[in-house]
């Protein structure tokens, strides 16, 4: 596993992205919701390659699996490819929405069960890919993360367990 608070040395890139959240939802759910899911609860509209003309998107849930976006013309964009699919512990996969493969980051998600449901950690990093984009990307995702994951993953989460 990758150290996320690990620092980085001269000539290396900037630290990992790292955001936590808390679910009242057991590890096996909240990985199931978040990896099923993802179709359901991304919002797709706000946070994709063609935003309003996004028609899916999807998770093929297995190493090799792709993460995609069916636009309205048909077309499909592949955001990254699954890395590490380990239920209910973690998910890893590459991340490059809009952009190519060869400049990928990586995106860790674990759950950790706890006494109030799960710990859901994301760890988002290889900001060296970006060269000069570093920086800014990173400050982006920041918030971008901030959204679907804390607030939009959160609710979908919360409404899921008020429904159980």
């Amino acid at each position: 596993m990758i150290d996320p608070h690990a620092t980085p040395t001269a000539g290396n890139d900037l630290p990992p992205l790292v955001l936590t959240l808390q679910v009242e939802a057991p590890a096996e759910r909240a990985f199931d919701y978040f990896v099923r899911d993802w179709g359901v609860w991304w919002p797709r509209h706000s946070h994709s390659v063609c935003q309003a003309d996004a028609q899916s998107v999807s998770l093929e849930a297995h190493v090799g699996g792709r993460l995609l976006e069916q636009g309205a013309d048909g077309t499909t964009h592949c955001w990254g490819t699954v890395e590490r699919y380990d239920p209910p512990r973690s998910l890893r996969f590459t991340w490059h929405p809009g952009g190519v493969a060869d400049r990928a980051l990586w995106v860790e998600v674990s759950f950790a069960a706890n006494a109030k449901g799960t710990l859901v950690t994301l760890v988002q990093g290889g900001w060296a890919v970006l060269q000069d984009r570093a920086a800014p990307a990173r400050a982006g995702y920041e918030q971008g993360w901030g959204i679907v994951l804390m607030q939009v993953f959160a609710g979908y989460c919360k409404d899921r367990e008020v429904r159980s």
